[in-house]
């Protein structure tokens, strides 16, 4: 089941960061959930295999895989990585990180992504991590 997690959490054709962060995950999520839960919620295949496509998770689920996938990578460091090959170099990760830090504390954060795990992408905590990851990014035009 832990390669299963891991490598749903990397997602296709993964980099070795993204390999290192879906192990953590793997590690981290079963410490506060079961395999049962896990298969319910659509994180595992019934036979522990990874899944191709993550549904929206449940509420309780998302939860705690947010504060798995937390402890595990960096929100404000992949959001830059994320940006900077669509603004072909121009963005300053460390600035841009340090403004998106500032910008939506930790429970914020969390909240964005529990929204995001579960489907909400119209939720306001997203919407307001979004603002903030297009405001940071122009303070650098």
């Amino acid at each position: 089941m832990r390669e299963g997690l891991a490598t749903a959490f990397a997602g296709g054709n993964p980099r070795p960061r993204d390999l290192a962060a879906g192990h953590c995950f793997a590690d981290r999520l079963p410490e506060t959930t079961t395999p049962e839960q896990l298969r319910e919620g659509g994180l595992v295949a019934d036979d522990g295999a990874g899944v191709r496509r993550l549904p929206p998770l449940p509420d309780d689920l998302a939860g705690t895989a947010a504060d798995a996938q937390l402890e595990c990578v960096d929100v404000a460091e992949a959001s830059a990585r994320a940006l900077t090959p669509v603004r072909k170099g121009d963005l300053d990760p460390a600035a841009y990180g340090d403004r998106l830090v500032a910008a939506v504390p930790p429970e914020a954060r969390r909240e964005a992504l529990v929204a995001t795990l579960t489907g909400r992408y119209d939720d306001p905590a997203a919407a307001r991590l979004a603002s903030a990851q297009v405001d940071c990014a122009a303070e650098q035009d």
